[in-house]
């Protein structure tokens, strides 16, 4: 065991910088959907830093309406952030399961169909200052509870 004192502090600049380092190989980081251009969630050239987020990843590029599309089983292990000023998203899980901890929805839409499953342990928490849409067919279901923090929320389907 090893005592410190003020004399002798403990060498954190090379665990800091292994970590950081760590943290930049393996693309554990927050990212944000790069432009506002249509995509596959999975494809990492869309994010930026160019990798897929593994941490709060957040959809809410300025501009014109693009969709997001979770093309295949995705788990998420920190919450997802949709929408925010000037953005307009759609997320579309079609036919594929989407499992994570909570949903953040500012603006957009987001939409279920042919079968897709939207898993979330937490809540789908509604901050707007105007509206956001879910929309699913009769095939899909959402697991979730949903809080309406402020603005409206439209739901749309069976």
């Amino acid at each position: 065991m090893e005592t410190y004192t003020r004399s002798n502090p403990p060498q954190m600049t090379k665990k800091i910088h292994y970590l950081y380092s760590l943290i930049a190989l393996t693309g554990y980081a927050a990212a944000q959907w790069s432009n506002p251009v249509s995509g596959i969630f999975g494809d990492g050239t869309s994010w930026t830093g160019g990798l897929v987020p593994t941490l709060n990843p957040t959809i809410d590029a300025i501009g014109q309406p693009f969709t997001v599309l979770v093309d295949k089983l995705t788990d998420l292990n920190t919450p997802l952030n949709l929408g925010g000023p000037g953005s307009f998203p759609t997320l579309l899980l079609s036919g594929n399961t989407l499992n994570v901890p909570s949903i953040s929805f500012a603006t957009g839409i987001l939409r279920l169909e042919k079968g897709a499953v939207l898993n979330v342990t937490g809540a789908i928490n509604v901050n707007t200052t105007g509206s956001v849409s879910i929309e699913t067919d009769a095939t899909s279901s959402i697991i979730s509870p949903i809080n309406v923090l402020q603005g409206s929320l439209v739901l749309n389907g069976p």
